[in-house]
């Protein structure tokens, strides 16, 4: 760089230090007009139009610098920078979807994971399937273990009128579920394949069949009678199955459909969805059920360990007992994934994304105390995973009426806990305590 153009540089950032920032720009621009690749002045000329309230512009400058940056394989530059825009404007899905692509070039997975399912999840809401299901394919290649990911690639494709496709897809996780014992799971993706199929008895017939083999009769019986086929028909298949000729509805053999090491309980009591919050809680499980299999967090990537807490077996285990609760989610076996969710607390305390979906399930059933405790136990944690799904809990609580207090308190953790009705409820002090939440009351 010339001595002139260095001075330049140091009178814009002058002015700006100042508050000159229209000076500022205009030094700042006509630098750039000969140094158009200059990455670092084009991200300090984006810096000065936030400052000015120029936010249009601001995007375009720190969106070219990114570019910039990201060409010249200064990747963490480019990410620097990305996640800046998306703290400007939280709601650039094209932004998001480039930072993703950007720790996906890096090999961070997880950073990948976790941006590509808010991508997917954004495309969900609009309703554009191609969409979700391009970007779901991604997760796919990311994470192939991931029945979460494959399942809502099977959803999308058969929504989407591709049922060959979606039948294979349902096949491979039904039997995935099977092999691990998991029957009751096996036996609702196999309902999804049937519905896929309406009226078709050959894939009804291979589904139970498979479901008979592996001992789960009752499952099978199931299977049969909710599928859309004439009476007599099923009723010949179940008998040549071995399943009786008996009324198809009667399971006396339910317990098998649990899976290992899980029981018939009666300990939570669900009622039903408050009107309008299952977008939002399915939504909110999609995202967070979708970076469960990841190994590390964008720091821990980084060379740092965000959790450090389980050994080398939990924390192998953690990641699958998400991943396997938000697979319960999406069929509302809501008892069963509440405990698998609590089984991967036990492993992993600052397993952020398992309270993430563990909140609105207590929230739904009306456990109290211990969603107090789960909320005040996610403030509490301090590694990136708390940043993520700290907004998607926050949302879930204000939607269904519990508004937080003071998000201006100094508190780093920003945490909340639930307290009296509004006539008593008050938040404390910015002393870096807890801030107290209530439930319907105005902001």
């Amino acid at each position: 760089m010339s001595l002139f153009r260095r001075d330049v540089l140091e009178r814009a950032e002058g002015l700006a230090a100042k508050g000159k920032l229209k000076s500022a720009i205009k030094l700042y621009q006509g630098h750039l007009a000969g140094s158009p690749v200059d990455a670092s002045t084009m991200n300090r000329l984006g810096d000065v139009l936030v400052r000015n309230g120029d936010q249009s512009d601001a995007i375009v400058c720190l969106r070219q610098a990114a570019q910039l940056y990201f060409d010249q394989g200064f990747y963490a530059k480019a990410v620097a920078i990305y996640k800046k825009i998306l703290r400007i404007v939280p709601d650039r899905v094209d932004i998001e979807e480039r930072l993703a692509g950007v720790f996906q070039i890096q090999g961070l997975a997880s950073g990948a994971v976790r941006h590509y399912s808010r991508v997917a999840e954004h495309h969900d809401r609009r309703g554009d399937s191609p969409a979700a299901l391009a970007v779901y394919g991604k997760l796919v290649e990311l994470e192939p273990q991931s029945a979460a990911h494959r399942l809502r690639v099977a959803d999308l494709q058969a929504k989407m009128g591709r049922v060959c496709e979606a039948t294979s897809g349902y096949e491979t996780i039904a039997e995935a579920m099977l092999a691990q014992g998991h029957v009751e799971v096996a036996l609702r993706v196999y309902q999804d394949a049937v519905r896929a199929n309406p009226g078709d008895l050959g894939f009804l017939a291979k589904f139970a069949a498979k479901l008979a083999a592996a001992g789960a009769g009752s499952a099978a019986r199931r299977l049969l009678e909710s599928a859309v086929v004439d009476d007599d028909r099923v009723t010949a298949l179940a008998r040549q199955l071995g399943l009786g000729d008996g009324h198809l509805g009667a399971h006396a053999g339910d317990a098998e459909l649990l899976g290992p090491s899980v029981s018939p309980s009666g300990g939570f009591n669900f009622g039903p969805m408050p009107e309008g919050l299952g977008l939002e809680l399915g939504s909110s499980a999609a995202v967070l059920g979708a970076t469960a299999m990841a190994a590390e967090s964008d720091a821990g990537a980084a060379g740092g360990t965000a959790r450090g807490r389980c050994s080398g077996a939990q924390a192998q285990r953690s990641p699958d007992l998400v991943a396997e609760a938000a697979v319960y989610l999406k069929y509302d076996l809501r008892e069963l994934a509440i405990r698998r969710l609590t089984q991967a607390l036990e492993d992993d305390p600052e397993r952020a994304e398992a309270l993430g979906l563990l909140i609105p399930l207590l929230h739904e059933a009306g456990a109290h105390d211990e969603l107090e405790r789960r909320i005040a136990q996610l403030a509490a944690i301090e590694n990136g995973e708390r940043e993520w799904v700290w907004p998607v809990v926050s949302r879930y609580l204000e939607a269904t009426g519990f508004v937080a207090l003071g998000e201006t308190t100094p508190d780093p953790h920003r945490g909340l806990r639930l307290a009296p009705p509004p006539a008593v409820a008050s938040a404390e002090p910015a002393s870096g305590r807890p801030v107290a939440v209530h439930q319907g009351a105005d902001r």
